[in-house]
């Protein structure tokens, strides 16, 4: 989930965004544009300044599997599932 904490001059935002930087730098004219766009309505304008530091959050590697499995899916689990496949 990300966080747009304003009074702190400051974003907490997913690794996607870290991971594939130059994505959304090339076709979407770059992060702030991105998090100004899709942020929640109230810190739109504080997300599309730029005017903070930005923090990448763990990604959830279970976050689009539904099941017990995925819920509490971690990067560790990632890790010893492709050591033990």
């Amino acid at each position: 989930m990300n966080r747009f904490l304003p009074n702190e001059k400051r974003v907490e935002i997913s690794s996607i965004f870290k991971w594939f930087k130059g994505d959304f730098d090339r076709a979407n004219g770059g992060l702030a544009k991105v998090l100004g766009r899709f942020a929640p309505e109230n810190v739109r304008a504080f997300a599309a300044s730029g005017a903070y530091e930005t923090k990448y959050l763990s990604y959830n590697w279970g976050l689009n599997d539904q099941g017990s499995h995925g819920r509490n899916y971690s990067r560790t689990n990632l890790i010893f599932d492709n050591i033990f496949k």
